[in-house]
């Protein structure tokens, strides 16, 4: 027990991951390693498909590519790869992107953007190069011109049977332009149109024309989009081409583990690596910006993650109307999944309202379906943290007080109520104890320590609210306290504390433990000390000997003069050095006999085990000997007081003294009682 209980860290086995940044990172350690161009060589295989369906445009053939994904699974990385490989290949490159999210476009701008990229077409577009720059292509002026001059309003030409006559020889003339400019390409002419989701309904007339009727020489069109979020005239036009096989499809998959590990730059069997792809959902954006989260704040490459993941949220929730956020804002209060009635309370907005709204941002694929009658959730938890981020701060904890009442009235589990309880702030109530209380004893045998900490807190921040309170209303003496003015039992608080303790989870603990102290300053000394006492061992036992003493010393001088109370906890401060792996000084335990003349019997036997302890790392087997059997006569024949006792001498230390006494007993050769009071100490640790 002493040998172990204060380990120097130990050295992480196996070899060290390549990095590919400056300097060095512990072994195991998962980083976000430029994202930006790491994406575009974890997709391989998709490249390779890609590439190979480009290469018929060297050969005068046509071909229509159809790229899908999900928001951040890497298309405009792909796609900038491919439009790479084109160009060392000899390939014209014009790449356009759809509309965007910031407001209406002019009519047909993806392919006005993407033929802006060729020189010859005066100043604005040259000071902007990019794919295909410094390429001249003489058809491309006429095509701009008639992409700027269409013979009728855009809203009727781009609907299939408006302006028919009119409409079909524009869109045929169009065609036979951009068969001109791919003529005039000797190797062949890429159009890459990125985002075509947004792109305008003119464009989607047009690319539906390329794929009815192929223009027949070197043109290769690829179209990436989000297929949740593609106009219905887009997804129709691609389905019609793949039926008459003009158009190939290439669909993006969740990343591989091993991918997953590329991206991030660390080792397949990563533990860290694993619990990443999977909260990522194997996504690109999503896996890179949970590891940005997770590691060095300070690391650029870890900033570029998380501002990249922000910017693309921020774009997407950028034209969302006011009743659309406020239905957003108020799903990202309900949690993982919510339905309309609640969205309708928590917002609030009239019933109707909500309805058309949640619609609204599912068709922009910012929520989906979820498994349950009329169930709702976010495409992803990181867009549900982001707009919880961006919320008022006030309106945010009125907006969980109302989910609280609406999901009360609706009969939730108090392990739903309790995180609105918690994040209401000081809109909680007294009463809102019970929901806590509740919640935190259906999340410990679930193994949920973490929530049951943080539930615990928030009561005993009531009980102290409350208390302040009943104190100002008034200073009668001996006022009772009411329900819910009442301290909260150790019952509660005790088990959170140990299981955190068994976690290894100190920075919960010393959390919640100062709670605790806070929540019982009123109490006079002799009762504290059962709050106290259980604390400092625990604390001890997670190796923390000079914060448990911190606690002893000014409760010691509080009962100076005590007797038995003062007797037991100088016992218990002793033990608490050896639970923390520290052997006290032999001068310090002998002090005990003095302290504990009049001491009980479970006192008296803990302090004989801790000499007698003292005695065989001294050499003195003799004064040993005698210490042990005494101790060991005194323990064997005790029934402490019942689980949740806290009496004065301090029951929660029972199985430490049976621990100490097992410890001197193995140090003397004795194993048979040592296994016994071992096996007793367990007993005893369970039962309380």
């Amino acid at each position: 027990m002493l040998g172990d209980a204060q380990r120097s860290p130990g050295t992480p086995g196996g070899p060290e991951p390549q990095w590919q940044t400056c300097g060095r990172r512990p072994a195991g350690m998962v980083t976000a390693l430029a994202p930006r161009y790491a994406r575009t060589t974890v997709r391989r295989s998709e490249l390779r498909t890609l590439t190979e369906l480009v290469g018929p445009a060297a050969a005068g053939r046509a071909a229509t590519v159809e790229l899908t994904g999900d928001p951040g699974s890497g298309k405009t990385a792909l796609l900038a790869a491919l439009a790479a490989e084109a160009r060392r290949a000899g390939r014209v490159v014009l790449r356009g992107l759809g509309g965007g999210t910031a407001g209406q476009q002019a009519p047909f701008w993806p392919f006005v953007e993407a033929l802006g990229t060729l020189d010859g077409l005066g100043p604005a577009q040259r000071d902007t190069p990019a794919d295909g720059a410094g390429t001249a292509l003489p058809p491309a002026a006429g095509l701009l011109r008639r992409l700027a001059q269409p013979p009728e309003d855009p809203d009727t030409l781009a609907e299939s049977g408006g302006g028919l006559t009119r409409g079909c020889q524009y869109f045929a003339e169009l065609r036979r332009l951009l068969a001109d400019c791919a003529a005039a390409a000797p190797r062949g002419l890429l159009l890459v149109l990125d985002d075509f989701h947004w792109a305008d309904p003119c464009s989607v007339r047009l690319l539906e024309t390329l794929i009815r009727r192929p223009v027949g020489t070197g043109l290769v069109t690829v179209v990436a989009h989000r297929p949740r979020q593609a106009p219905v005239g887009l997804r129709l036009a691609v389905r019609h081409g793949v039926e008459l096989g003009t158009v190939d499809e290439i669909g993006l998959a969740p990343l591989t583990l091993d991918q997953s590990a590329e991206l991030l730059g660390a080792a397949p069997d990563t533990p860290a690596l694993r619990r990443l792809h999977t909260r990522s959902g194997g996504n690109p954006l999503y896996l890179t910006a949970l590891a940005a989260a997770d590691g060095d704040p300070d690391d650029l490459a870890h900033l570029d993650a998380r501002r990249d993941l922000e910017t693309r949220l921020l774009a997407e929730c950028a034209p969302l109307t006011d009743d659309e956020r406020l239905a957003a804002q108020a799903a990202a209060v309900l949690g993982d999944t919510f339905d309309v009635e609640a969205v309708a309370a928590v917002a609030p907005l009239r019933h109707g309202v909500a309805c058309r709204t949640l619609g609204a941002l599912r068709h922009r694929d910012l929520i989906r379906s979820a498994p349950g009658h009329g169930a709702l959730t976010f495409r992803h938890a990181l867009l549900r943290d982001f707009l919880y981020a961006e919320t008022d701060a006030c309106w945010r904890a009125a907006a969980h007080r109302r989910a609280l009442d609406h999901l009360a009235e609706r009969g939730a589990p108090p392990l739903d109520l309790a995180p609105h309880v918690v994040r209401s702030g000081t809109l909680a109530t007294p009463e809102d104890r019970a929901v806590l209380t509740a919640a935190v004893k259906e999340a410990l045998p679930a193994g949920r320590t973490a929530p049951a900490a943080q539930w615990t807190a928030s009561a005993l921040r009531l009980q102290r609210a409350a208390l302040e309170q009943s104190g100002r209303r008034t200073t009668a003496p001996g006022s009772a306290a009411t329900a819910d003015t009442g301290p909260l039992g150790r019952e509660l608080w005790l088990p959170v504390v140990r299981a955190l303790a068994a976690e290894g989870d100190l920075t919960r603990l010393r959390a919640l433990v100062r709670e605790i102290l806070a929540a019982h300053t009123r109490l006079p000394a002799a009762e504290r000390a059962a709050v106290v006492a259980p604390l400092a061992l625990i604390l001890a036992a997670c190796g923390l000997a000079e914060e448990a003493q911190a606690l002893f010393t000014p409760l010691l001088a509080a009962l100076r003069g005590t007797g038995p109370q003062e007797a037991a906890l100088h016992v218990q401060s002793q033990l608490a050095w050896v639970l923390a792996g520290q052997l006290p000084p032999r001068a310090e335990v002998e002090v005990l006999a003095r302290h504990t003349a009049d001491a009980g019997p479970l006192t008296a036997g803990g302090a004989l085990a801790l000499r007698g302890l003292s005695a065989v790392f001294t050499g003195d087997l003799c004064a040993a000997e005698g210490n042990l059997d005494a101790s060991a006569h005194i323990l064997d024949g005790l029934d402490p007081e019942p689980p949740g006792g806290a009496g004065a001498e301090g029951p929660d230390a029972f199985a430490g003294y049976l621990l100490v006494l097992a410890c001197a007993e193995s140090a003397m050769g004795w194993y048979g009682p040592a296994q016994a009071h071992v096996e007793r100490a367990l007993a005893e640790a369970r039962l309380r």
